[in-house]
This record gives C-alpha cells, sequence and structure tokens, in this order.
C-alpha cells in the first residue's frame, strides 16, 4: 500500500499506530539527498 500511495506513514497506520496531521502554513522541505541535505543546511543556515 505505500508503494502504491507513495505515503511512508501508511506504514504506521498498517501497524496498527495512530498518525495525527497538523496543517502548516509552508510546503517544508524534502530531504531525500544528500544534495536536499546541504540544501536544508543552508535554509537553516
Amino acid at each position: 500500500m505505500e508503494h502504491a500511495e507513495a505515503v511512508e506513514m501508511l506504514r504506521f497506520v498498517e501497524h496498527g499506530h495512530t498518525v495525527r496531521m497538523v496543517p502548516v502554513l509552508n510546503d517544508g522541505v524534502a530531504v531525500d539527498t544528500p544534495e536536499d541535505l546541504a540544501r536544508a543546511e543552508r535554509l537553516l543556515g
């Protein structure tokens, strides 16, 4: 299911955990690669 939906949180739900969501005002920063990490570190400056 996680692969089909591309939502990592589904793994927690499938194992019986409760997941809460909180609305936020920005899109955040995805960190999936070393380059993403470097960018996030620059943004946090």
